[in-house]
Order: C-alpha cells, then structure tokens, then sequence
C-alpha cells in the first residue's frame, strides 16, 4: 500500500474572475496497478483562472478526469472539449509545460489536428456560439516509459483565448499520470499482440515475424535465445532488426523508448523451413527475451506454432478451430507406463474425441476425452500400448479441433 501526494487540478464548467485566482481542494482516489497494488492517491488540485473583466468568461472547457494511472504501459487520453460562449468567432489557443519522466512523451489535439510532441503551443479558430462549429474536442496524449521504479508525469497545459502572448483570459491545468512497476517489472512488449499459431500451405520456406520495443528510457541491449521443437529434416531460425541469421543465442541493442529514429523497435522474423510433406506438421518455437538490466527477472517466454499443409483425417484445420486449445501436454517423450496429461482450453462443455495419428497421417488409435467443461480442464490419456515413436495427436469437440500436437512415445 502506498501513499501519494500529488497536485492534481480539479475544476468548475465556468469560471467568471476579475483577476488570477486560485482554489484547492482535496480528493483521494484508489488506483489498482498491473501488479494488482492498490495505490491510494491522495489529489490535491490549484485551480489557477485569470480572467481580465468582470463579465462572462468567453470560453467553457470540459475535461473527464486530471489523473490517470498508466501501469499497465499503454498510452492514456485525456478527454475534453473546448466551447466558445460569445457571439464572435474567437481565437483559442493551448500552451504546454511538462515535467515527464524518461522516455514519456505527451502530445495535445484539437479536434482531428494533432500536434507533434515536440510542439508547445498551437491556437484554432472557433465559430460564434450559435454556430454548430462553436466548440473543438481537446486530447491530450501521454505515452509512457516502462520501468522498474514507480514514476510521476505532470503536464501542465494552459487553454487561453486571443493572442496567445498578449491574452488576459487563461486557465490552467495540471495533468497528473502515475506508474507502478509490474511484478517483475517488464520493460518491453509487443508493438502488436503477435499470433500465437500460424498456418501455411505446402512445404518450402515460410516466414512470419512481428516487432518487439524496447519501453524503457535509455537504450539497452537484448539478449535473445531460440530453442524449437521440429519434425526431422525442418529447420527454424531468426534474425532481430538487421542482425545476422542465427538459430540460437543472439544479441540486438535498441535505443532509448520513443526515438525518433524507430530504434526501440525491432521486427524479429522467423522463418521455418519444411520438406515435402503430404499431411499436417507442426513445428513449435520458443523466443526467450531479456534486456541486460540489473533485474535478471526482467524476461520472457513466447512460443509460437507453425502448421503446415492439410488436415488431418478431414479434422477441421486451424482457421477453423474457434474454441478449442491444448495449451500444454507432458511429459514429452512419454514412456508407456505413463500417462499423458493435457491441459485444454474450450469455449463449451461436452466430450471431445483424442486422435492419434503416425508421421504419415493415418489414424491409428482414437479415445474418448470425456467430462470437459467451459473453461481450463486438466485430463489424462492412457494406455496408447503404440510402436515407440513420434506420434501426432489432434484433439476434437464436435466442429472445432486443436492443433496438432507432436509427442514422442517410447514403449
């Protein structure tokens, strides 16, 4: 449990000042990270208007929220709006000042005009108030960092109307986002989430590939590692940027998070090479990823599958597949006084059908996979009494399957 003071500005719709006034006030609000911690923020907020006259305050701003928590490292947008209530066309304009943390970016829009981070101030027009162009959306963008400390980003953005040097008529507003390390703290991820199963037609090379960025602040490089589970005569290897083909350990730097030459993003491509083949193969790829941080808990694990070629015994292929997922099998080889475990992910309950196919496609046992149910389930397949050997086994529920699975049987 932690406690934070921050200076978070809260606000009224409409504000009517003769001169610079400021007001605080104090919220506390529960914030729960990517860690599943509860943090409970403590808000205290100036609310800083300037109005020159005594009338009416010529322009309204709506915002949804001045705090935000970013710990699970995605960008976050602040919403509001900005409205013109006189009877004149009216000159609006916003000035930011930011207090960010390494690697944090911000970036304002009005309406569909957006700004470059690295553009302090910009004004528009907006139409008078009886006009149905009156009033322009404002964004604010917060992109952060991902890192093993706890951060604070304040951005400070002052919405004004006239000249933007000259204008008595401003409000200001503090833009609070706090972060909390996961557990372990991870500072990468995908630039999109990647598939975990891919299907190609035929033998020959096939390749796939998505692009892994480096979130942390500086630069750092990445130690990569490649171990696979393959059909006899396939090979599998990878290359990260502009590195050389490797099949096994390989280290890439990548810069700093948010360089603007794209160096914190690299594509890792795979490419596996199958022989002829005349019937469903699959190969399994595992990447390891670790940045050299002090953290030696800062990795992770993915696997991918490759599938290759027709169904088997006219089981739906893996397109077709909606529901339906071994998620681990064990052990692997499996001798003949063991049985073999399944973990299984299904959209419904119902019994599923196991197949057992030999390295040429045909059918050799089947077994009833009974008492599934919606969710994760845990089941055993015994007694298999096979030639010692590699196997391929295909779980089935009604019209949906899994993808083939390869197990190596010792008698």
């Amino acid at each position: 449990m932690k406690t934070l003071a921050l200076l978070v500005l809260l606000f009224a719709a409409n504000f009517s000042y003769a001169q610079t006034h400021t007001n605080a006030r104090i919220h506390t609000i529960a914030v729960t990270t990517q860690a599943g911690e509860t943090m409970h923020l403590e808000s205290r907020h100036n609310m800083r208007v300037h109005h020159a006259a005594a009338g009416e305050f010529p322009f309204e701003v709506t915002v949804d929220t001045l705090l935000a928590d970013v710990s699970d490292g995605k960008q976050h947008a602040y919403l509001g709006s900005i409205s013109n209530l006189s009877h004149d066309s009216l000159q609006i304009f916003f000035r930011r000042q930011q207090a960010v943390p390494c690697g944090w970016t911000s970036s304002v829009c009005f309406g569909s005009l957006c700004f470059p981070a690295t553009q302090d101030s910009a004004s528009t027009w907006l139409a008078p108030v009886d006009s149905p162009f009156h009033a322009v959306g404002l964004t604010l963008d917060i992109n952060p960092a991902l890192s093993e400390n706890h951060d604070t980003s304040r951005v400070y953005i002052t919405i004004g109307a006239g000249d933007a040097m000259a204008s008595k008529d401003t409000i200001l507003y503090p833009f609070v986002t706090t972060f909390a390390p996961s557990d372990p703290p991870v500072i990468f991820n995908w630039a999109s989430t990647p598939k975990d199963v891919y299907s190609f037609n035929g033998a020959g090379l096939h390749i796939f590939s998505s692009v892994l960025q480096n979130r942390a602040c500086s630069g750092v490089p990445y130690h990569f590692s490649l171990q696979s589970q393959l059909p006899a005569g396939w090979t599998a290897v990878y290359t990260v940027g502009k590195s050389d083909t490797s099949s096994g350990p390989l280290t890439y730097p990548f810069a700093g998070a948010g360089d603007f030459q794209g160096g914190d993003r690299q594509k890792i491509q795979f490419k596996v090479t199958a022989p002829i083949l005349t019937k469903t193969d699959s190969a399994t790829i595992y990447l390891s990823v670790h940045p050299e941080t002090n953290n030696p808990a800062d990795s992770m694990l993915y696997k991918f599958k490759a599938i290759f070629n027709a169904p088997l015994g006219g089981v739906e292929n893996s397109e077709d597949r909606v529901g339906l997922a071994v998620l681990n099998v064990w052990p692997n080889p499996v001798h003949a006084s063991a049985n073999l475990n399944f973990d299984i992910m299904t959209d419904r309950d119902g019994p599923a059908i196991a197949h057992v196919y030999d390295v040429v496609g045909s059918e050799i046992y089947t077994s009833l996979v009974d008492g599934l149910s919606v969710g994760e389930n845990h089941v055993q397949l015994g007694g298999l009494n096979l030639p010692s050997g590699d196997y391929m086994i295909v779980i089935q529920q009604g019209k949906a399957a899994s993808e083939a699975i390869r197990i190596n049987y010792v008698k």
